[in-house]
């Protein structure tokens, strides 16, 4: 048997993305600093007098921060939340597909195959975004 070309059937066609790729995703600092993650932080804005009782209205002036940063901080909690999630789930499904090839290809097929992705993935988190 003498073949003019040679043949390296694949054993694993099929690779799962996670073992050859590793994605690392960067929030704000803000989202991850004590300002959003530190409830002692939230207890300033609840106006807790020495006594035990809270103002529930304290008597500041309507442009000052203080009557209404707890309000401010408590929504950026919830967006800094949600978009951690989202990107988590996001990059969980990515890594979950599986990588296919039925021959092998060159590192530069692979380079331009993997920089597709990468624009797949920044894509959904834009369309993410806009939703």
């Amino acid at each position: 048997m003498n073949l003019s070309t040679l043949s390296c059937p694949c054993h694993n066609s099929l690779i799962p993305r996670s073992k050859f790729i590793s994605i690392e995703v960067k929030l704000h600092p803000f989202c991850s600093s004590s300002f959003i993650r530190d409830d002692r932080w939230f207890q300033y804005w609840t106006m807790t007098f020495l006594n035990g009782s809270i103002d529930p209205n304290p008597p500041f002036y309507w442009t000052d921060f203080r009557k209404n940063g707890l309000k401010f901080f408590n929504y950026v909690k919830i967006l800094c939340d949600f978009v951690n999630i989202t990107l988590s789930d996001i990059m969980n499904s990515y890594q979950e597909e599986y990588f296919f090839s039925s021959q092998p290809i060159t590192q530069l097929e692979f380079d331009g195959i993997t920089h597709d992705w990468k624009y797949l993935v920044e894509a959904q988190v834009e369309y993410n975004e806009k939703r």
